[in-house]
């Protein structure tokens, strides 16, 4: 127990010293000897059919024994970021960072900057190694190193390779490369998303580079979001695989291994490695077509297992991967392109797949995009002339060439937003381009289900004002399923004014009023929490403020399902390294880890997918009940508090009572209910 105390304080030493130290190097692993460790992350946007995981290539260094290989998509918009760990630069002055690179197939433009200043410089790197550094005045704060291409600049470099990077006080480089550590140590897992399933141990990969002492030991110390850790070790480094075995009384949810390398009096010769990894149940078996439970994802191969672990079985086709968008697919008059090995393999890996019907490329439009920029190349009004007859060819393009594949089709996203982002029409125009895509698409595929309006949460006249005219302009006549995207800042609200069935009350009240004819289902093609998808790599979140973060998640589903909503998408899985590192947007960590919102998404799916529209208890005052029908002999309960006070229930007969990780609470005489939801689970 000394022993583990130790190699704990010794991270928490660690972590205090890389935070504020400004001496050395102050990027860790920067050689890339383990792989991608401290918080390294690799992004590559592009279309098409690919795995894009970065590989060590141990035939090739600049420094060491090994670099970073970026292996290049052949397309030509493709765009490679690799960021550095954050780094706390506690005071003003001069730094400088400088990495090694060099590309196959170039010479390449890459440039290399560091985030949030001004510091930032573009390199010509070609097929050797090239030494380059940026140097400029950082302020207190957090920075990054960023080594990025330029959109449509590769060309044809297949491959890119980094080593050596680091970052340091003073107005130039060291001569030589000096590592941040003696000694670079990872922590990682091979499983999709880190999750592990039941009571399985955790297997956690760990390897180390450098010269290490005889004697030497690795520590982990495991956390949970209830605050209890546990510790394993010591560890030998020569030991290439750690195993995590479930705590036995809470087996399930988000946990966090933080390993250190200590020399035999205690010292560290690592930096503190961090591995965030999930158990939850195994998947439930549902129909895909069946399923409730959505996401926006690259269609590309190493996302498929990453999301059914999680429970998941429809993907949309927006910004994540634009395979069918107009711009894409028809960026000038001309052929269409199809990306068929894309889809094939998403319906073979058995997802359900949402296309879209969406954005016009520039050369249909009369006054391009007045946003400029992503928005400009993809989302256009097409009102020249011929704009309505190409639009239709295109959704007959569409629709006849996926058919059997892609049978359920939304039309353009957001078309509603303020400032016609989106959309730079009007509501009219929208219902006009609505009416064409459907009776082309039923035309093409009889089966197709068409969705849309694709507007948003009834809460500002703007958004019912679009709303109304654009169901006048077409009618319901013209859409399968009524679509609409939600954001709400929460959902602990009273029993008869819960936000979600507000809002899908006030959608069924519009249709009704507006459309012409019968109400349609409805269905949420995207959304999320309010205030952000909280990480939970680094101190900068609690376990509290993590669990009250999935009780967020879990009251906005059972508030859609309840709202009568038969799908929902969550927004996003992104492989952009413009979205990767935010915490309000991507779901995923830099290493493709599930955030604790998807583990709380997870637990819901394999409780109540499938098991249809709940209805509402409020027989306990100040506790929304929602009860779930019943599906193989099991009926399932969502319980919270809605005026964020704890209220004592009986514990119930015959039935387990879950947390929002699905942990079972120990029988007793009552149980709590607050603003985190718990579970009910009656069998037989």
């Amino acid at each position: 127990m000394i022993r583990a105390a130790l190699a704990l304080a010794c991270a928490f030493l660690l972590t205090f010293v890389a935070a504020s130290v400004t001496e050395g190097n102050l990027l860790p692993d920067g050689s890339f000897e383990t792989g991608l460790a401290a918080g390294w992350g690799v992004w590559i946007t592009d279309g098409g059919f690919r795995d894009l995981l970065p590989v060590i290539d141990s035939t090739k260094a600049f420094e060491g024994k090994s670099s970073l290989k970026v292996n290049i998509p052949s397309s030509a918009g493709a765009v490679m970021e690799v960021d550095s760990p954050p780094v706390s630069i506690s005071s003003a002055g001069v730094y400088t960072a400088c990495v090694a690179l060099k590309a196959l197939g170039g010479p390449v433009g890459i440039s290399v900057s560091l985030q949030g200043s001004k510091i930032s410089q573009s390199f010509a790197v070609g097929d050797d190694w090239k030494r380059v550094s940026v140097t400029g005045t950082l302020q207190p704060g957090q920075t990054r190193l960023v080594i990025a291409s330029a959109p449509w600049s590769l060309g044809k470099v297949t491959a890119i390779w980094l080593d050596a990077a680091q970052l340091q006080s003073g107005p130039r480089a060291t001569a030589a490369y000096e590592p941040a550590n003696p000694v670079e140590m990872n922590l990682t897992s091979r499983a999709p998303g880190h999750v592990f399933f039941d009571r399985s141990d955790a297997v956690l990969q760990l390897a180390t580079a450098g010269d290490i002492p005889s004697g030497a030991t690795v520590h982990v110390v495991v956390s949970d979001l209830y605050g209890a850790s546990r510790s394993f070790g010591p560890i030998s480094p020569s030991v290439q695989t750690v195993s995590i075995p479930p705590d036995q009384t809470r087996p399930y949810g988000m946990f966090k291994a933080t390993a250190t390398l200590l020399d035999p009096i205690g010292c560290g010769l690592s930096a503190p490695v961090e591995c965030v990894f999930a158990r939850l149940p195994k998947p439930c078996g549902i129909n895909p077509a069946d399923s409730f439970f959505g996401v926006m994802m690259p269609l590309q191969p190493d996302f498929y297992p990453l999301a059914r672990a999680i429970g998941i079985h429809w993907v949309r086709l927006h910004d994540a991967s634009q395979l069918t968008d107009w711009s894409v697919v028809q960026p000038k008059l001309g052929p269409f392109k199809y990306f068929d090995e894309s889809v094939d393999a998403a319906r073979a890996a058995g997802f359900q797949i949402l296309g879209m019907f969406d954005g016009a490329p520039a050369w249909t439009t009369n006054k391009p995009n007045a946003q400029g920029g992503y928005f400009a190349y993809f989302y256009n009004n097409p009102d020249a002339p011929d704009g309505p007859r190409y639009w239709r060819e295109y959704v007959d393009a569409m629709a006849s060439h996926y058919r059997g594949k892609i049978d359920c089709w939304e039309v353009w996203n957001e078309p509603w937003n303020r400032g016609n982002v989106f959309f730079p029409g009007t509501p009219e125009q929208y219902g006009a381009l609505l009416k064409i895509a459907y009776a082309t698409a039923k035309a093409a595929n009889p089966k197709a289900t068409i969705l849309g309006i694709d507007t948003y949460r009834p809460i500002r006249t703007y958004y019912k004002d679009f709303t109304k005219l654009a169901l006048q302009a077409s009618g319901s006549a013209y859409y399968d399923v009524f679509s609409y995207h939600d954001y709400p800042p929460d959902s602990v609200v009273g029993p008869q004014d819960n936000i979600e069935i507000k809002d899908g009350n006030e959608f069924r009240a519009l249709q009704a009023r507006y459309a012409n004819g019968p109400v349609k289902p409805q269905w949420t093609t995207e959304g999320g929490v309010g205030g952000g998808v909280l990480s939970m790599y680094g101190s900068y979140n609690d376990g509290s403020t993590l669990m009250a973060d999935q009780g967020k998640m879990v009251r906005l589903l059972v508030g859609l399902m309840a709202a009568g909503s038969k799908r929902f998408f969550l927004y996003t899985f992104h492989n952009d390294a413009s979205f990767y590192g935010r915490t309000d947007i991507v779901a995923l960590e830099y290493d493709r880890a599930i955030r604790p919102q998807l583990a709380a998404y997870g637990m819901l799916a394999r409780l109540v997918d499938g098991a249809g529209t709940p209805s509402i208890d409020n027989r306990a005052p100040g506790v929304n009940i929602f009860r779930f029908p019943v599906v193989a002999g099991k009926q399932v309960d969502v319980l919270w508090s809605y005026d964020g006070q704890i209220h004592e229930l009986p514990f119930p007969k015959s039935a387990d009572v879950l947390d929002v990780q699905g942990n079972p609470l120990p029988p007793a005489a009552a149980f709590g209910v607050g603003p985190i939801p718990v579970y009910v689970v009656h069998s037989g």
